[in-house]
């Protein structure tokens, strides 16, 4: 889906960050007979879910809850990886009855050094999404968990801070290395080379 992205996550594997969205991001969205058409096509397929991850925010899109519904109308769930930003109560609620899993990006534990990864002052939305999330209960149907990439600069907060407040709160934990390639030298100076990441 071409969604945009209200967040300039630092490192942003679809080029957000530096603004070179890709084409394939750059176009019209589906129709709703179209979106049919694909939910058909898995359901008949065996799908169970479809994963809405990469590229940019879902919930900037006007049709996104007619999305997921479309997906729940054809027996489909949704997972879905957002900063939870742009997510009201009554959003999640509504995402809840749908029996969406919410994947809530978090880039750091400290307020200052996430929205300056992320380019936004989104650190308290991102956490209400959280606690919306837990106060619905997705969390105890293991519809819940939160992200963080492991950075040079995090990784001590990761283990002390993010894993256990995580397991505390009984939502899944996705910690996941963040190693960039095909990028500036600066850039792969915050990462973990492959040697780090695997005595992580």
């Amino acid at each position: 889906l071409p969604t945009a992205c209200n967040q300039r996550c630092f490192g942003c594997f679809m080029g957000q960050d530096k603004r070179q969205v890709p084409p394939h991001l750059i176009g019209p969205f589906p129709s709703p007979n179209e979106i049919s058409e694909v939910c058909g096509f898995l359901k008949d397929h065996g799908a169970k879910a479809v994963v809405y991850g990469g590229g940019g925010e879902l919930f900037t899109w006007e049709g996104a809850f007619a999305f997921v519904e479309a997906l729940a109308h054809h027996g489909l769930r949704t997972v879905i990886f957002t900063n939870g930003t742009l997510l009201s109560r009554e959003d999640v609620d509504r995402l809840n009855t749908l029996e969406a899993t919410l994947i809530i990006s978090l880039r750091d534990t400290v307020e200052t050094l996430h929205n300056a990864a992320v380019g936004h002052k989104g650190f308290v939305d991102s956490l209400q999404a959280i606690e919306d999330a837990v106060e619905a209960g997705f969390h105890i149907a293991d519809r819940l968990a939160v992200e963080i990439p492991v950075t040079r600069a995090n990784e001590q907060r990761v283990l002390t801070d993010f894993l256990p407040a995580m397991r505390f709160m009984g939502i899944v934990p996705l910690i996941e290395e963040y190693i960039l390639l095909s990028t500036s030298p600066e850039e792969q100076s915050r990462c973990h080379t492959f040697h780090e990441s695997r005595a992580f």
